[in-house]
């Protein structure tokens, strides 16, 4: 990123700029991946550098060819990985930058952002489906740099174009003597600079980052940073020093040493000096202390002399530099100032007195709990003393105190605390400041909070049942990604997740073995369930049943004549327990504070009952993964989830990660790095190869996550064979163990 700007007079910029541009207008196939408006661009730019002609003289000299041989070399470090396309790709994003920093430095701003318009972007875009096929993290990187100095240097070619349609303004301000205006512009100059500083800072990073990975070429766009820097910071500096008055602050602290609840003074005052070297008093000034809880302020009397007391309460201990400064208003013509006062800081511990928590509490979405009590320091009552509540090292809330020592804390206690015995944390003052931490713990009883579990079911065909629901806590009020176990006649079916109304609707289809299909009485008995043991959401259950229609001869309600013609199950496929997963992605509201739960762990395939945490049997598993097979053909995203579900689950079994399904700590890349750490441990080490039928589980699971993770979080679509080909992998896993399993009894209830 660069801006040239030589400052002639303090109210004249003019266009400055000396950059060297690498370009080959002879090979076009050097630069094949550019596009054709970039090619011609190279062709055409004719750019002054500095050179030395044979008599030692320093002369500017245009640089038109550079051997397309020497500039790889230079600009390709060994390590890339990229294929040839790729390494012409980034050779192609390298120069543009470079011309795009040349066309700003001249301020052709219009011709610097066009040279990082559509076609840069296409082509960072096309470095990024190279960078990824090769599987190098550099690669990711490189590509992610070309994209990043495109933003910032974008941002630098905006603020160019405003700070010198603002320097025009101020020229005009100060020719017709309109120093208000002057001064405010000036003002707006100082911003600028600021934004552009702190893009050149973010420029400097990315430039280094692409020069480690790909070009040589980025550190002169670095180089260009600075010196553009320095231009315009000397021309915001000159028109400052031509609106304004310099100003002088000094202070001195009562004491150098302090110790809450004992307060300090600083006293000082502040002066002006005009173009003349002469000194005023300025009075009715703010003038404030800097301090970690906020600017404390006084005003400057008729002399200019003020004093600013304080008590120490949130400095840090030790040795301070305490800042006091001067920051005029807009308009008042005069530059700020600043000075520093020294303070050493001792600590003292507070005493917590009085405090008071509900003994019994549970998450309340309408109204928080209060928590009350009092703090003094050396039995003094201090303002602004930090208080906080907390359980499990997670803060519930904080306040501090008044200048009575009273304090209030409002705070929620979150679903994903169990219900049962708790203990509340109290704190008082922070760690290594003056008023150092105390803590306090209280006993509570966090209450279960009532659900309820509405379900309804109905025909469609003899095969396909409705099923629609809705799960609330006190009567009304939806529970939203809530996991809800639907089980007919105890074989668990389906598994849905609650929308932002608490519901769940879907079609079901029974799997070809269910007793109903061949039973006379034709009754499916359907099941509800909600368990949430990470919680202190009540664990509850609804029922329903769905009357198939009766047999009506061969051609009969569900029977087929190829079924019936077959007969004893020879033409029956048995598939097993079939698994939806309905995941709704909807805003989660201040209850669902513990995770994004998908977890398979709380089902279970006995009677609904048995209120324990188990896991999906491994004959459950399967028929999820057939499930997810089925319709990966027509619902590609469907069979993502289903198929990372019911491998993530497989994976946790195989590996024994017991707590896999705790989504606070473990996210689908958590998970992931999980499984890659205990196949990386050395002294206890776990071979996952042959939970695949061939290849590198790890990488066909980092795959599939990926392809979760597209499917969860963005709206681009999944293709149907590649999710198919990710899952092919594990199909052992789900068959050939498991025929014996699958074919067997379910539970008593199938006998």
């Amino acid at each position: 990123m660069v801006i040239g700007f030589t400052i002639t007079s303090p109210l004249v910029l003019t266009a400055n700029a000396t950059t060297t541009i690498e370009t080959d207008s002879t090979d076009d196939s050097e630069l094949a991946v550019a596009d054709a408006s970039f090619a011609q661009t190279t062709q055409n730019v004719t750019v002054p550098v500095n050179g030395t002609t044979s008599n030692g003289t320093n002369v500017t000299q245009p640089v038109r060819y550079v051997n397309p041989d020497e500039l790889e070399a230079q600009e390709i470090r060994p390590q890339a990985s990229l294929s040839s396309a790729g390494i012409q790709l980034a050779r192609s994003l390298g120069v543009r930058l470079t011309i795009s920093a040349d066309e700003l430095a001249e301020q052709d701003y219009e011709a610097a952002s066009e040279t990082l318009g559509a076609a840069y972007r296409s082509d960072v875009v096309r470095l990024t489906d190279i960078a990824e096929a090769t599987e190098n993290t550099s690669d990711d990187q490189l590509a992610a740099a070309f994209r990043e100095a495109q933003i910032n240097q974008r941002a630098a070619i905006e603020t160019g174009t405003e700070y010198r349609q603002l320097y025009q303004q101020y020229q005009q301000a100060r020719a017709n003597q309109n120093e208000t205006e002057a001064r405010q512009i000036a003002r707006r100059l100082s911003d600028r600079f600021t934004e552009l500083n702190n893009t050149a800072t973010n420029l400097t990073a990315v430039s280094e980052t692409i020069a480690s990975l790909n070009e040589s070429r980025a550190q002169q766009i670095q180089q260009r940073i600075n010196t553009t820097l320095e231009q315009v910071e000397s021309a915001t500096e000159n028109a400052q020093r031509a609106t304004y008055i310099n100003t002088t602050i000094t202070a001195i602290p009562s004491r150098n040493r302090t110790s809450p609840p004992q307060s300090f003074a600083v006293a000082g005052q502040l002066r002006a000096t005009n173009d003349s070297g002469n000194r005023m008093t300025l009075t009715n000034r703010t003038v404030a202390l800097e301090t970690p809880r906020g600017d404390f302020t006084t005003t400057t009397n008729g002399s200019g002399h003020f004093t600013i007391t304080y008590v120490p309460v949130s400095l840090v201990t030790g040795e301070n530099e305490l800042t006091v400064k001067y920051v005029p208003e807009a308009t008042a013509g005069y530059l700020g100032s600043r000075t520093t006062v020294p303070m050493r800081v001792v600590a003292q511990f507070p005493t917590i007195t009085r405090f008071s928590v509900p003994e019994t509490i549970s998450n309340n979405v309408r109204m928080a709990t209060t928590a009350t009590g009092y703090i003094t320091v050396a039995n003094e009552t201090l303002a602004d003393v930090p208080v906080s509540i907390s359980i499990n090292n997670r803060v519930l809330g904080q306040s501090q105190t008044n200048a009575s020592g009273y304090v209030s804390i409002p705070f929620e206690i979150p679903l994903s605390t169990p219900d049962g015995p708790a203990e509340l944390t109290i704190q008082a003052g922070k760690p290594d400041t003056a008023v150092a931490a105390r803590q306090l713990s209280r006993s509570v009883t966090v209450r279960p909070i009532q659900t309820n579990l509405s379900m309804t079911g109905s025909r469609i065909t003899n095969q396909t049942l409705r099923v629609d629901g809705q799960l609330t806590r006190n009567g009304t009020e939806p529970i939203i990604n809530r996991s809800v176990t639907i089980l007919a006649d105890g074989r668990v079916i389906a598994l849905f997740e609650t929308d932002s109304n608490g519901a769940f609707n879907t079609n079901l289809t029974l799997p070809e073995t269910h007793p109903a299909l061949t039973d006379t009485q034709r009754v499916v008995n359907l099941t509800a369930r909600f368990r949430s043991p990470s919680t202190h959401l009540s664990a509850t259950t609804t029922r329903a049943s769905v009357t198939l229609s009766p047999y009506t001869g061969v051609f009969g309600y569900g029977i087929t004549p190829v079924t019936w013609t077959l007969g004893g199950g020879v033409g029956i496929i048995l598939v097993g327990a079939t698994a939806v997963l309905l995941r709704r992605q909807n805003t989660r509201d201040s209850e669902s504070d513990d995770g994004y739960d998908v977890s398979l762990d709380n089902i279970s395939t006995e009677d609904d009952t048995n209120v324990d945490n188990k896991e999906l049997s491994l004959r459950d598993l399967s028929a999820l993964y057939r499930e997810a097979q089925s319709v990966a053909t027509a619902n590609p995203e469907r069979a993502t989830r289903l198929g990372y579900v019911t491998v993530r689950q497989h994976l946790a079994n195989t590996l024994e990660l017991t707590d896999h399904s705790d989504q606070d700590s473990l996210t689908h890349w958590d998970f992931y790095n999980r499984v890659a750490d205990s196949t990386d441990d050395t002294d206890n080490p776990v071979d996952i190869t042959t939970l695949t039928t061939h290849g590198n589980t790890l990488d066909t699971f980092k795959r599939l996550t990926r392809l979760y993770e597209q499917t969860v979080y963005t709206t681009e679509s999944i293709d149907s064979d590649t999710i198919v080909m990710t899952l092919e992998p594990f199909e052992t896993n789900f068959t050939t163990e498991t025929n014996q399993d699958m074919n067997g009894p379910a539970d008593e209830t199938d006998e």
